[in-house]
């Protein structure tokens, strides 16, 4: 694994080799909310792609991922910005986060999906009672 040079939680730079870089103490953190606008509409609106990678750059070969200016199309938050203002690169490490919350919007479509199947089954096995009667 590559060598990061990261600030921690404590605001101390350090060189690190796993991912304690990417912290998830709520101590290294203001204004903390559930995440809001990203979920499952931001997954759908992304297109994945495949692709090779030019000559010349530190990956080679056939690769799959996303077209950042596409992603800066569906939210900001999901790219990253270079000095000049365009577009650098996808944020892959926060879209776990966007994927987690497109995840918990699908299981309450599918729980409500079975209540509601539930509830139609009910109805049917008392209008059948009825036409057995």
């Amino acid at each position: 694994m590559p060598l990061c040079v990261c600030v921690g939680a404590t605001g101390v730079l350090t060189k690190d080799s796993s991912l304690a870089c990417l912290t998830s103490n709520p101590k290294a953190k203001d204004n903390i909310a559930l995440l809001k606008g990203l979920g499952l509409s931001a997954v759908l609106g992304l297109e994945p792609i495949e692709f090779d990678w030019k000559p010349g750059l530190a990956r080679t070969g056939h690769d799959i991922g996303f077209n950042a200016e596409q992603a800066a199309t569906v939210d900001e938050r999901l790219i990253v910005r270079d000095e000049e203002g365009g577009v650098k690169g996808f944020r892959y490490q926060e879209f776990t986060a966007v994927l987690t919350k497109a995840l918990q919007e699908l299981v309450a479509k599918v729980t409500g999906l079975e209540a509601r199947m539930d509830q139609q089954q009910r109805e049917i096995d008392e209008l059948k009672k009825l036409v057995d009667a």
